[in-house]
């Protein structure tokens, strides 16, 4: 059987195309003319060469398949599916901020994106970033249940939030406890904080990545790697002498800190401690079907993907942020 999908013109990264799939149209219209020769024909029905069909009133079914057959003159077949946990997190993000309607934000492909990043959180199985995974999930939890009961009039993020607004469930800015509002606030925070640690992950222009990863774990093989022998990642803002453990506690000072109560603001920093290595990060975070061999090679390719993941959040976070300020539903208080 052929699929037939939309091509894109120019692929993300995160994408692979298999070249194998590939079919022209020359075969398409063979192996739709094989199977029009191998229908059941009544005598009325007559068979011309080319695939081409004459039908008595009895060959409505032939009729369509060559209507079919000229709808498919210059379609290529292509078959894309993001290899990894990972790039479906991206190609799930990338889709959730519309460029028409004021850069409005898709309330659907939202909460499908963040569901698809809770689970990228879960497969890592890094107890250091447990709270936060539950924490995403609970107000996950809430902003779904609100959707589903209202998902006419929440079509977007800024529609959900006013409707909440308008009913006066809220003190001005003082937002319920348990609502969508209140939900998106903090799943907000929580993918900042994410965004931010990922990218602490990530070399200066100047550094390579071999030096990042010898800085940052204990493995005598990768250690022993020459700096020369990669090719730069240019995301600035930590120094390459950053450990994953260091990176998280800068994204959580920034992002969750302000807004956490004592207790909270004790608990975070100390399941920090059990931050793994970032070769092994990056291992959990790779494809399992990957057809790279190189440890270092591999290392690269998700950098530049986790690159790629926060570059396309910024914008996203920007826009979130913006609607949460100009309905007044800012919420700073402490929890």
């Amino acid at each position: 059987m052929i699929e037939r999908v939309a091509v894109h013109p120019n692929p993300p990264n995160h994408q692979r195309w298999n070249e194998a799939e590939i079919e022209t149209t020359t075969t398409l219209t063979w192996q739709l003319g094989k199977l029009v020769a191998s229908l059941p024909r009544r005598d009325g029905d007559v068979v011309v060469g080319g695939g081409g069909v004459e039908s008595s009133s009895s060959s409505s079914q032939l009729l369509e398949l060559q209507q079919t057959k000229n709808k498919i003159d210059t379609v290529v077949v292509v078959q894309a599916q993001p290899s990894s946990k990972l790039d479906q997190v991206i190609h799930s993000f990338s889709s959730v901020l519309t460029t028409a309607n004021n850069k409005a934000i898709n309330t659907a492909a939202l909460l499908k994106a963040c569901t698809s990043h809770l689970h990228l959180m879960q497969s890592a199985s890094n107890p250091s970033l447990s709270l936060v995974a539950k924490d995403l999930e609970q107000n996950l939890s809430k902003v779904t249940s609100f959707y589903n009961h209202h998902q006419h009039q929440c079509a977007t993020l800024s529609s959900l939030l006013e409707l909440e607004r308008v009913s006066g469930i809220h003190e001005g800015n003082r937002l319920k406890e348990g609502s969508a509002a209140m939900g998106l606030l903090w799943i907000r925070r929580s993918l900042a904080f994410q965004s931010s640690f990922y990218e602490g992950l990530l070399p200066q222009e100047s550094d390579s990545i071999s030096t990042l990863i010898t800085t940052s774990s204990s493995s005598s093989t990768l250690s022993s790697c020459s700096a020369t022998s990669t090719t730069a990642i240019p995301v600035a803002t930590v120094a390459s002498t950053t450990t994953p453990r260091e990176a998280a506690n800068q994204a959580y000072n920034k992002h969750l800190s302000p807004y956490h109560g004592w207790m909270l603001r004790t608990a975070f920093p100390a399941s920090f401690s059990q931050m793994s290595d970032l070769s092994v990060i990056l291992s959990t975070l790779s494809s399992d079907d990957d057809t790279v061999d190189d440890i270092q090679e591999k290392e690269q390719m998700v950098l530049s993907k986790l690159r790629e993941l926060v570059e396309t959040l910024e914008p996203l976070l920007i826009v979130w942020r913006e609607e949460f300020e100009r309905l007044g539903l800012e919420d700073v208080r402490r929890v």
